[in-house]
């Protein structure tokens, strides 16, 4: 099952807001947040978790931290998470993001199948939602395994100290995420 994912990887230089401003970023991150959390609910019903935008400052941190500064680097601002309660259900769910009109579905990462460096594994998908004037906002939408989410909302505090130190200790350039 877990090789049954497709992996979908975009080049990351073509992983770019349409601004540098953080300003629009947020103004477009306002708008996928309403019309994608609607359809998430209707499709996902209670599996959908809707969580309000990425607080500001977290996300100034964030491409302070993995992005040296490139405001059109950060991909959620706007995110959502679906809670499934067996690996079939979460399949269920990818599948119907799959599918969904008005999208393009950019990156698919399958942390089952390559879980990161602190064990953490889900299913972490970057899709582009198409606004009225033709341009495309990126945002995040992560998959979880009830189980799973439980053990980490455990040890997230751990996880952002490590996430903050890893710079710092190894020097300009590298990140958690490598």
């Amino acid at each position: 099952m877990v090789n049954s994912i497709p992996l979908i990887k975009t080049p990351k230089h073509k992983l770019k807001q349409p601004s540098d401003n953080l300003d629009i970023t947020y103004q477009q991150a306002g708008l996928v947040q309403d019309v994608m959390g609607k359809r998430l609910k209707e499709g996902w019903g209670n599996a959908a978790v809707i969580p309000g935008l990425k607080k500001r400052a977290d996300a100034e941190q964030k491409i302070k931290d993995k992005y040296f500064g490139h405001n059109d680097e950060i991909k959620d601002v706007s995110r959502f998470s679906g809670k499934f309660p067996s690996f079939e259900a979460l399949l269920d769910g990818l599948n119907f993001v799959l599918k969904m009109k008005g999208i393009e579905v950019l990156n698919v990462k399958n942390k089952f199948r390559n879980p990161d460096v602190l064990g953490y594994a889900d299913i972490n998908i970057n899709a582009a939602f198409e606004l009225d004037d033709g341009t495309h906002h990126i945002f995040e939408i992560q998959l979880h395994l009830d189980a799973i989410i439980v053990a980490k909302e455990k040890v997230h505090v751990f996880y952002e100290d490590i996430r903050k130190c890893i710079p710092d200790i190894v020097g300009d350039g590298f990140t958690v995420d490598e």
